[in-house]
């Protein structure tokens, strides 16, 4: 797992809720988010998070409101606080169903969808818009969207009931769930014997069209050499990208004979070839690269990230120093989500805090969320290096 994924220790149900975080953390880390988030140029369709129910009871329906809910479609004739209380009452009901499907209450979900097989098909459907105050996945009201019920089992590494729903699910939605990016959802998981499943299903491996990242460059990208190489078995095939973070260096000194243009193009998430060599540390790479025109600060922003901040970000101070070397800005781009030193101090890494502070670091310097090194170590609890930091001139 890359360095940035860490899993805390805790109760059962602590474990769980943090493997979800770091669940929504990849996969906006490796299919892309906005401009001002570790992510791609290109942004994911926007997921309205799983929230506790609210402590506070919900308004009361109307008898339209209650037929509506209850019923295959909305009904159009319903009055505006009536959709409005409908609305509710869906987010009601999804936020449970992701409760019991995080918590793996089984026995509850198998018995319900057994009982309302309407209900199955009304959850395993498109996702559903959410039109309530809380639906602000893309900056306005009415525009997030919800995982179906098959992407949040696999999300949530359901195996039971991912087994049961393709069991059970009428043969349009099971075929519907195998185009729904599903691999791409269960990689970050690191959890080989839901992936076999899936594939064994005959979720088949190329899903470039459901999701703006490939299975096989999710697995790479997050550094899952088991899953990229169970991938690959089941037929998954590298692209110049993947091929670069897999350290084929023939072939890239081919594709750079032939096209030497390479070294500026991106994959769907605006990353280039730079960053790929910077996610697994290959220096022969990177310094191939560097030799025939790759742009060593990424300085068009395709990406949200410098090469120089990915190999921070997995902990590779070999390439990190070989970006330094050839010119990479110790501080990043302005307006980055991170600066390179508040990443490294979030890192939990002195020797990567020293390196950038021996290239002219700015200790002081503000990421595009207005934070310093200093708060991001404190951010981690990493009190020793927070110590150093101010040691080193950071203001508390």
């Amino acid at each position: 797992m890359p360095g940035v994924a860490k899993i805390l220790f805790g109760t059962n149900a602590d474990r769980k809720i943090n493997t979800s975080i770091l669940i929504c953390l990849n996969l906006l880390l490796c299919q892309g988010a906005t401009a001002q988030a570790p992510g791609g140029a290109e942004t994911p369709v926007p997921i309205e998070r799983c929230k506790k129910q609210s402590e506070t009871e919900p308004p009361k329906q109307t008898s339209a409101a209650a037929n509506a809910s209850t019923s295959s479609g909305a009904s159009s004739s319903a009055s505006p606080d009536a959709s409005s209380n409908v609305s509710n009452k869906d987010d009601s009901d999804y936020q449970g169903l992701c409760e019991k499907i995080q918590f793996a209450r089984n026995e509850e979900l198998i018995r319900l969808f057994s009982e309302q097989p309407l209900l199955l098909r009304k959850w395993s459907c498109a996702p559903i818009s959410s039109s309530n105050k809380d639906g602000k996945a893309s900056g306005e009201n009415g525009s997030g969207h919800r995982l179906k019920l098959m992407e949040l089992a696999v999300s949530f590494n359901n195996l039971h009931f991912i087994d049961w729903l393709f069991k059970n699910l009428p043969p349009d939605l099971a075929r519907e769930a195998k185009q729904a990016g599903l691999l791409s959802l269960a990689i970050p998981n690191h959890d080989l014997r839901t992936l076999k499943y899936l594939i064994d299903q005959g979720v088949p491996v190329f899903e470039r069209e459901t999701t703006a990242a490939s299975p096989l460059s999710t697995a790479i990208w997050l550094r899952d050499r088991e899953a990229a190489d169970m991938l690959m078995a089941a037929g998954a095939q590298t692209d110049q990208f993947t091929d670069t973070a897999l350290s084929h260096l023939d072939k890239i000194k081919k594709l750079l004979a032939e096209n030497p243009n390479c070294v500026i193009a991106r994959d769907g998430q605006g990353r280039t070839l730079l960053h790929w060599a910077a996610v697994d540390g290959q220096c022969a790479l990177i310094e191939l690269l560097l030799k025939n025109g790759a742009d060593i600060d990424d300085s068009q922003g395709g990406f949200a990230m410098t090469p120089l901040e990915v190999a921070i970000a997995n902990n590779c101070q070999s390439a990190a120093k070989l970006l330094l070397d050839n010119g990479a800005s110790p501080n990043g781009r302005a307006g980055d989500r991170q600066t390179p030193l508040g990443l490294a101090a979030g890192m939990h890494s002195t020797i990567l805090v020293n390196m950038l502070l021996a290239r002219g670091a700015h200790i002081n310097g503000k990421d595009g969320q207005g934070k310093t090194p200093l708060e991001r170590a404190q951010e981690r609890n990493d009190e020793m290096l927070a110590d150093y930091l101010k040691s080193r001139g950071a203001s508390p």
